[in-house]
């Protein structure tokens, strides 16, 4: 029944919204606004929730091959690309050109997102005709979902286009604002959104499949962090833990399930012959080196023996295969690979992050035993003892090490993190041998280079 819900909304959004239209930031509107979509409700919702199906379909979000969860993967110190594709293999050894197809995939996938959120806002916020409780919370909603778009872009590629409307002109022409310009503007979107959204984003009794309040607080709490505002930070994640609706589950099997007690903000399935795209290319049942394999990606082994041997993380969330005398490890944090019925969905945001988000800002503050507090929240959750290091030196060490094991093949944290802690030449370096500081940044895309004048390219390409 889930998916007749599902499938009778995605059918609606197909009939109002095609947003594969949306090519590049300058793409032309639809008639989307002159449409019935925003005189109901209903229609509306069914919109806004064509978003969200898109986010989970396809793109930087969704998991599959050209998100960011995998291509940050391979491009960080935790997976192993096999596929002889030359556009793949440029992400896993740091030789991206601006003509990679992947590459324009992943920006396109952004931008239109982007445009179809812009449409959205500016049809509900014009609209007469909605109640107004319905548009206040619409707006927090795509508010929310434009700053996690925005937050992502501005990380992988540094200065972007911020595009802030549907003037497809305007947009086509816009110049790259600098990285701190963007920051303001996710900071803004997120804080209007804080103002409008008094829920906690539960469509259905312990199903967390719409943005909320605690959602936005997780994602401040997420932007502070990567802004090193560290007061602000652990006041955002203290808020999302003094709220009480959200536990890290004692079973790590349950951890990723439709029902997880830690899940923050969730996107269904939209594809009835599996769950997640992370299940479809993580799971190996073959080997990944075999030629066209669907499941070309492993894990590095200096991830796997990151790992204590009693770390419960290991067991549950680490799958192997063994063929033609290779041994292939796995992330199997999502446990389907091909399922009918929906059981796991794609976890954008979940407790544990925000523990060790609490526990970097309280470090950075000098408020060495709660941010130890924190960090054993997690271990414990792990089967490991207590971490009784002492001093601000070994406290980081072990923060970095945790917010590894923890996050691995997650939402492109992994990566995200060696850049911020300044750390991505010194761990990476070593494994690429092409690496460059300029690989920090991907490329601006030629084809966007092309048709328009006033961007520019990243240094080192």
């Amino acid at each position: 029944m889930k998916y007749i819900y599902i499938y009778l909304v995605i059918g609606l959004v197909s009939l109002l919204w095609s947003c594969e239209d949306y090519v590049d930031i300058g793409q032309p509107p639809n008639d989307l606004t002159q449409t019935s979509v925003f005189t109901e409700e209903r229609t509306a919702q069914a919109a806004l929730d064509g978003i969200y199906h898109q986010l989970q379909e396809s793109g930087f979000a969704s998991g599959d091959r050209n998100s960011v969860s995998l291509l940050s993967a391979v491009s960080s110190d935790e997976m192993i690309e096999y596929a002889q594709e030359n556009d793949r293999q440029a992400f896993f050894s740091m030789t991206l050109q601006a003509e990679n197809s992947h590459n324009e995939s992943l920006w396109a996938s952004f931008y239109e997102r982007i445009y179809s959120i812009n449409a959205f806002l500016e049809g509900v916020t014009t609209s007469e005709a909605l109640p107004p409780e319905f548009v206040k919370r619409a707006q927090g909603e795509a508010l929310a979902l434009r700053a996690f778009s925005y937050l992502y872009l501005t990380e992988l590629y540094g200065a972007v286009p911020l595009a802030q409307g549907t003037a497809y002109q305007e947009n086509a022409q816009l110049e790259r604002s600098p990285q701190v310009d963007v920051y303001n503007f996710i900071l803004s979107d997120l804080l209007q959104a804080r103002e409008h959204l008094e829920d906690h984003g539960i469509s259905n009794p312990g199903i967390r499949t719409r943005i909320g309040a605690a959602a936005v607080e997780s994602l401040l709490a997420r932007v502070y962090l990567y802004q090193q505002a560290w007061p602000e930070a652990e006041k955002a994640a203290d808020a999302v833990l003094a709220e009480g609706s959200y536990t890290l589950e004692n079973d790590l099997n349950a951890a990723f399930l439709a029902d997880s007690a830690e899940a923050i903000w969730q996107l269904l399935p939209t594809d009835p012959r599996f769950n997640t795209w992370q299940g479809q290319y993580y799971i190996l049942t073959g080997s990944p080196e075999t030629p066209l394999a669907p499941a070309s990606l492993a894990m590095r082994e200096e991830l796997v023996n990151a790992f204590d041997a009693q770390d419960l993380r290991k067991q549950a969330w680490i799958g192997s295969l063994n063929e033609g005398g290779n041994t292939y490890a796995y992330p199997f944090k999502y446990k389907q690979k091909q399922q009918g019925e929906p059981m796991e969905y794609n976890m954008m945001l979940r407790l544990a992050e925000i523990y060790l988000i609490r526990a970097e800002a309280r470090l950075e503050q000098g408020k060495i035993s709660e941010a130890r507090s924190d960090l054993n929240m997690i271990r414990t959750r792990a089967g490991l003892a207590d971490f009784t290091g002492q001093g601000e030196a070994a406290l980081r060490a072990e923060l970095y090490h945790q917010r590894r094991l923890e996050l691995f093949a997650e939402g492109g944290h992994r990566w995200i993190d060696l850049k911020r802690w300044n750390r991505a030449g010194t761990v990476l370096a070593p494994l690429k041998p092409a690496w460059d500081p300029h690989d920090k940044l991907y490329p601006i895309p030629a084809s966007e280079l092309l048709k328009n004048p006033n961007l520019d390219q990243n240094e080192g390409y």
